[in-house]
């Protein structure tokens, strides 16, 4: 450590400082060489401790740092006055907004001192593994250069005396999180189990010391807040209670170095450069926190630097990897493996860092004669600057107020609210940025001004158009003349435009009115943005009880829609409204998160549902939810220019384009590009379209009726294999890793046992098919088949049985909407023509607990549910069978363990049975209690029914029906809905295994005549109803799955 701490005057170093402690020691590796200026920002909220840092340090020095408290006219004064080259260096870093605002500025101050501001530079203030880190702007480990150089203020003696002052056998721990989402910090479970460990003495804990983030040392208070951090209610209840726990590390001791070398273990995050840092020594072993959640940063994925970590996920495998002795698993040290990588990314540590920099840069070439011009006038540069940057401009955010050192404004802070609210929304819905603004000053005070842009217009109808044309004919047939002269003109002067540049409206059919512009001069693209009130906000199962309710509501969409019958009223009215919203309606989804989304369904006011459709459009009108009054508008702006009198005109289907001939979409949803006659069935619910369309689309149904019919099925054999592959039953209790708490509560028999340790266990038993959480190896038993989604996502279910059954008589005839629309059609139109029962249900692809099922015999209704995402529509179970006159389904647990050579499936006897509470009839089908049967889930009452009543009840109402005849058609359904899955390797099918099993929950109905009636296969399905009932049901399914041992217990079998 011999390195000259030769002090130099030819550069002066002016640093911004806007943190505390945790961001300085990359600039104060310069202090000890060259003088500084500081600018401490007023709104750090560390301000007053962090001048007394820098006042107490300059007094140290001889002067040689100056404090100042940052602005405009401070710097600027300071550099007009300024004798020697000045290097800025920003502790900020660039990955961020702040950072981004900060070069900015000082790059536009470099530019009115070009010779005199030698350069603006990111020091940055982490290394690699920090989101934070500027390895691409210097990668010198400058970080390293006060510690390697012994100029520390304190050194590892002193502070092995401070906090370890007595000898102990015990490791030395550092527990260090960082913050953040993908710090073991944000996990209460895991500080939890720490603390706990800390408390109850564990070994590997008796020195342990706590070193927390310098954002948790922040006075950041509720009367103060720093504006640029800010820890989570969560993050700050672990860091008290880990400060609660723990012997910490005062906040003046901030470089982690010494602490880093005199410790043994260290506990940090992946996506935090502790854990690099730490590699620097190679007698260290590293625990390393890895969040389950997706990260962009290179550490997630950089499989070298993960191999020299200790990773865990959960507090049970932290916990393994701090048993020294005999614990599951043996934590390895970083070695001289680890210093190599490190020294791979930043070079060998010399304590020259400094020089390093200062040389390549070129920062001592000394001032001439010419660089010292300097300005008196102070104020006139910095008008002059803020000139330059436009401040004051409407695209100005908080960082730029807050990178110069100004008040945010007020109204600039509401905006920016407004923007952190919402900006999902407007740029998922591909608002222009630069309406942003506009949007919010409408928004806010509820400016609804559409009505001093454009006027209602009134079509004319064909007998009025006639009379006209005749009047016109009278009057002058010389002038006529000569404007058809014009008019042809005018049609050689449009064939020469692109198409696109003049949109044809197609009204909805049977509709008159119209919106056209009235301003002068017409509106320019992206000119302005109107706000549109919704005149009805409802959903499918609300939208009856919402019209019995609301006076006047009827009667104002009946206007709207321009129903033609005037006689009609109350009950038949609403009839009327609820069979025509589908042609006038637009949807969003509201929810998330905690609870499932729902589809809500509206009608914009007089204004919005006055604009026609086009290919073409002129206008862009899309739905917004304002957050912060809890109210749903539609909003709309010019995306051509739009003359005055021109009409308006939106696509009603704007997320509905037709993909180039040649290029085959890849997946078909809202938002992708299709085929143009499936975009053009869809529209076809709008208006009145041309029978060659329609003779296309039922050629197309055709095709794909004879492509099904030509479909051979398999033979389904329902002969029982014994399992290939099973532990004997010798080989002592399996260990089981699962991390559903129902399986770890209800596996009781001694054959198995639970383990925390996922490495450790024979069977890994997952609640949900993700792709997040502990990967199981080879070796290991999983309760999941490779790509089962074929039959657990319903449309992968239905393209199994369609493309291996054909058309089995379980399976109801089903289309796919994002691709069959047209045939779909053509469908609805034959059954139309027949007479036959044309009532249909449509489910989403991938989704549970009966949500977004619909029941309907109105094709708009039943077409337009694909615009709440992708859909299925099945022929509806018209006759079904009833118990005791109301509809039912049977739940199914069936497990498969295996599929090699042959299926080997289980039904488990007991099934469950879901009642619908009110009695069937083909109607009134938003009545949720007539036609579903899933009440768990709902706010309705759930009858309970014992499969044996059931079975009773049924036989006695139904005579001469034997349920076990039925029950047989039942299992032969469901071995085929397996076998058909299996046929074909991934990515198509499940292939065929015999290393993995699985449970699924198949669920079914009856119809009139006692056929089996699939209506959708479940992943890992809840089974707490199965337990309540036998709570040795878990026992019985895993003897089954993983053992032989059931074959001899007759209660199981």
């Amino acid at each position: 450590r011999l390195w000259s701490l030769e002090m130099h005057n030819d550069v002066v170093f002016y640093i911004p400082v806007h943190s505390n402690f945790s961001q300085i020691e990359n600039s104060e590796a310069f202090l000890t060489r060259f003088p500084a200026k500081i600018f401490l920002y007023k709104w750090n909220s560390d301000a007053n401790k962090m001048k007394q840092y820098y006042i107490s340090r300059s007094q140290g020095e001889g002067g040689r740092v100056s404090v100042f408290e940052f602005n405009l006219d401070t710097v600027l004064g300071e550099l007009s006055r300024e004798v020697m080259p000045v290097v800025v260096l920003l502790s900020a870093s660039t990955n961020y907004g702040f950072g981004r605002s900060q070069m900015q500025l000082f790059a536009h101050i470099k530019d009115l001192f070009p010779n005199k501001v030698r350069d603006v530079f990111s020091i940055g203030h982490c290394m690699y593994g920090c989101e934070s880190c500027g390895l691409r702007e210097h990668n010198v480990p400058i970080f390293f250069t006060r510690y390697f150089s012994g100029a520390l203020p304190y050194t590892r003696q002193s502070l092995e005396g401070h906090y370890f002052p007595h000898p102990s056998s015990s490791p030395r721990v550092l527990v260090c999180p960082s913050v953040g989402d993908k710090s073991f910090l944000s996990r209460t479970d895991i500080v939890d189990a720490l603390v706990a460990a800390k408390r109850q003495g564990h070994p590997a804990l008796g020195q342990a010391l706590l070193k927390l983030h310098g954002f948790c040392y922040m006075d950041d208070s509720d009367q103060r807040p720093h504006p640029l951090s800010g820890l989570t209610l969560t993050e700050r209840r672990n860091a008290k209670a880990l400060a609660q726990a723990f012997p910490f590390v005062e906040e003046s001791h901030h470089n982690i170095l010494p602490f880093l070398e005199m410790c043994d273990i260290v506990i940090g995050d992946v996506d935090s450069s502790v854990c690099f840092e730490s590699l620097y020594f190679p007698k260290n072993t590293i625990l390393a926190y890895q969040a389950t959640t997706s990260s962009s940063s290179a550490p997630s994925s950089d499989a070298p630097y993960l191999s020299l970590l200790n990773l865990f996920m959960s507090p049970a495998e932290l916990l393994s990897l701090l048993q020294q002795e005999g614990g599951e698993r043996q934590p390895h040290v970083v070695g001289a493996s680890g210093r190599a990588f490190f020294e791979e990314k930043y070079g060998v540590v010399k304590g020259d860092e400094v020089d390093r920099l200062v040389e390549s840069r070129g920062w001592l070439v000394p001032l001439t004669s010419g660089d010292y011009a300097s300005a008196s006038d102070v104020g006139g540069l910095t008008r002059t600057l803020k000139q330059k940057m436009r401040i004051g401009d409407t695209n100005e955010t908080p960082l730029d107020y807050l990178a110069r050192g100004d008040d945010i404004p007020a109204e600039l802070v509401e905006y920016t609210l407004f923007l952190q609210a919402h900006i999902v929304q407007l740029e998922g819905r591909a608002v222009p940025p630069t309406l942003w603004r506009k949007l919010y000053s409408k928004v806010v005070p509820e400016i609804f001004d559409a009505g001093n842009v454009f006027m209602l217009a009134q079509e004319e109808h064909e007998d009025e158009k006639e009379e006209d044309e005749d009047d016109e004919e009278d009057d002058g047939g010389d002038d006529q003349e000569e404007a058809d002269d014009d008019g042809d003109d005018a049609d050689e002067d449009e064939d020469e435009d692109d198409s696109e540049s003049d949109p044809v409206a197609v009204p909805r059919s049977n509709t008159q009115r119209r919106l056209v512009v009235v301003k002068e001069g017409g509106l320019a693209p992206l000119e302005d943005i109107f706000l549109v009130d919704h005149a009805w906000s409802t959903t499918t199962m609300d939208a009856r009880e919402q019209l019995d309710t609301h006076q006047g509501l009827a009667q104002r969409l009946k206007s709207m829609m321009e129903i033609d019958d005037q006689e009609v009223s109350g009950s038949g009215l609403n009839e009327l409204v609820l069979a025509e919203q589908w042609r006038w309606n637009m949807t969003y989804r509201l929810g998330g998160g905690s609870s499932d989304p729902v589809a809500v369904w509206y009608i914009m006011d007089e204004v919005g549902s006055a604009c026609s459709h086009s290919d073409y459009p002129n206008f862009a009108c899309v739905p917004f939810y304002y957050l912060t009054k809890g109210i749903s508008y539609s909003i709309m702006w010019p995306i051509k220019g739009a003359g005055e009198g021109d009409q308006v005109t939106r696509d009603f289907l704007a997320d509905v384009k037709v993909y180039q001939p040649g290029v085959e979409p890849v997946m078909l949803g809202p938002g992708d590009h299709v085929p143009a006659i499936q975009r053009q069935a869809r529209l076809c619910i709008y208006h009145n379209i041309h029978e060659e369309e329609h003779a296309h689309m039922d050629a197309m149904l055709q095709a794909y009726l004879d492509k099904l019919a030509s479909v051979i099925p398999l033979e389904i054999k329902t002969t029982i294999i014994p399992a290939l592959l099973s532990p004997s039953r010798d080989s002592g209790a399996l260990k089981v890793w699962t991390d559903l708490d129902l399986v770890k509560k209800n596996l009781t028999w001694a054959r198995f046992t639970i383990t925390e340790n996922h490495e450790d266990s024979a069977i890994m038993w997952f609640a949900y098919d993700t792709p997040d959480g502990p990967k199981p190896a080879h070796h290991q038993m999983v309760n999941a088949f490779d790509n089962e989604q074929c039959i657990t996502f319903k449309h992968r279910l239905n393209e199994t049985v369609q493309t291996i059954l054909g058309t089995p008589s379980w399976m109801p005839l089903t289309f796919n909407l994002g691709t069959h629309t047209p045939e779909f059609i053509a469908q609805y139109r034959r059954h139309q023509a027949s007479g036959a029962d044309n009532t249909w249900i449509v489910k989403p692809w991938n989704a549970a607990r009966g949500q977004d099922i619909i029941v309907s015999r109105d094709l708009a209704q039943l077409v337009r549910q694909q615009e709440g995402g992708p859909r299925l529509v099945s022929k509806y179970v018209h006759r079904p069978c009833l118990y005791e006159g109301r509809k039912f389904d049977l739940r199914y647990i069936v497990i498969a363990k295996s599929t090699y050579p042959e299926p080997e499936v289980y039904a488990f006897k007991m099934f469950w049975i879901r009642l619908a509470n009110q009695p069937f009839s083909l109607d009134s089908f938003d009545h949720y209690e007539k036609h579903f049967t899933v009440m768990n889930y709902s706010k309705f009452k759930m009858q309970q029914l014992l499969y044996t009543d059931f079975i009773k009840n049924i036989e006695a109402q139904y005579p001469g029906v034997s349920w076990s005849v039925v029950q047989g058609k039942i299992n032969h359904m469901m071995k085929a809905v397996i076998k058909a899955a299996s046929v074909r390797p991934p990515p198509d099918g499940i292939g065929r295994t015999h290393t993995q099993r699985t449970m699924f929950g198949f669920d079914v109905m009856v119809d009139d005549q006692f056929q089996p009636v699939l209506v959708e296969c479940n992943y890992s399905p809840d089974c707490t109803r199965a337990c309540n009932y036998d709570p040795d049901f878990y026992n019985k399914i895993f003897s089954v799955l993983f053992t032989d041992d059931w074959m001899e217990n007759q209660s199981i079998r």
